[in-house]
């Protein structure tokens, strides 16, 4: 078998040119990296097959997570790490409704953000192999009988 010729792409949403450029540093060797700096560019970016999805919930043109929602609803498979320094479970529990799967610690740091990134792709993974099966036995004919 052939290796991917393509590096996954992951898209950046964050008004702070810190945080996109951080990103991109640290993962421009291992993920083709998209970013963008508001809800339009955002959308724009879902012309692309997007393997993963970093949003900063310190946007203020616009709700991240309605901005999270409206991603979910185009890809029901990608993950989305929010990046946010908002400890309470009241807040967290409404991202993850939004559709976020995973946060990080907006010190931004390395480790957790590679940690991150493994299990939420792993993960994604695991939900595409489960949706290939059941798209295979919704379509495979029916054993016995009418």
């Amino acid at each position: 078998m052939s290796k991917q010729l393509r590096l996954p792409t992951l898209l950046v949403v964050a008004e702070n040119p810190s945080i996109r450029f951080w990103v991109k540093k640290h993962l421009d060797d291992r993920f083709f990296v998209i970013t963008a700096e508001n809800e339009q560019e955002a959308y724009a970016a879902l012309a692309s097959r997007l393997d993963f999805i970093i949003i900063d919930a310190l946007m203020q043109q616009c709700d991240p997570l309605m901005l999270c929602q409206t991603l979910r609803k185009a890809d029901q498979l990608v993950p989305i790490l929010l990046v946010t320094g908002r400890l309470k479970k009241s807040f967290r529990d409404k991202a993850a409704e939004s559709g976020v799967t995973d946060f990080l610690s907006d010190q931004l740091d390395l480790e957790e953000l590679n940690i991150r990134i493994q299990a939420g792709l792993k993960a994604a993974s695991a939900r595409e192999k489960t949706a290939d099966l059941s798209f295979a036995i919704k379509g495979a004919p029916k054993i016995g009988g009418s």
